[in-house]
């Protein structure tokens, strides 16, 4: 089974919501002109299939994390805004590799501090103005290109479900490194911490 969510303005799961599906599923989710948020409590879960979420068309877009696993299978997050959580100590994201593209940043920096808290083996970021990126690893990882278990010619495989139950298979194509590419030269900070 797969799960696909597609919304022309945002996406919300609310508290204690939870999108899971069963072995081999993936989720495929676009709020195609607003943010995608997720309470703190709200999950979504897959074993052996990638997770694709897509927020937004403008820079106050954003992606807030609630706890999203992947087992055995990536999660790939894309916006023209920022990656968000809420002030919490769990894991946002538990994956085997983890490709964040995200125009704004990633993570709070500076006073109001506030990392992405993650437990992945292989991780990419892509960042593009000066706000930066904070993430915090739950043990170690390696700044690699992610690549799907599903088809190795992709960071992300997922299955799009068409309104008749078909299914179509999208991908995302490889991403790799931490990286910072404003187009005016002034880079955000980069900041990877691991716990242990």
């Amino acid at each position: 089974e797969n799960l696909t969510v597609l919304a022309d303005d945002a996406i919300r799961l609310a508290a204690n919501v939870d999108w899971t599906v069963g072995t081999n599923g993936t989720v495929y989710a676009k709020a195609a002109n607003g943010a995608f948020t997720m309470h703190e409590t709200a999950t979504i879960v897959t074993t052996n299939g990638d997770i694709y979420i897509e927020a937004g068309s403008h820079v106050d877009d954003y992606i807030g994390l609630g706890d999203v696993t992947a087992s055995n299978a990536n999660v790939y997050l894309r916006t023209p805004g920022y990656v968000a959580e809420a002030f919490d100590a769990d894991n946002e994201i538990t994956a085997n590799g983890l490709a964040i593209s995200a125009d704004v940043g990633i993570g709070l920096l500076g006073s109001s501090a506030n990392p992405i808290e993650i437990e992945v083996d292989i991780l990419t970021a892509v960042i593009g103005s000066a706000w930066g990126m904070n993430l915090l690893e739950a043990d170690g990882l390696a700044i690699d290109t992610v690549v799907s278990l599903i088809d190795g010619g992709y960071s992300a495989v997922t299955e799009l479900v068409n309104v008749d139950g078909t299914t179509t298979t999208t991908t995302q194509a490889h991403l790799s490194d931490l990286r910072s590419t404003n187009s005016n030269s002034t880079n955000g900070s980069i900041v990877l911490r691991t716990i242990t």
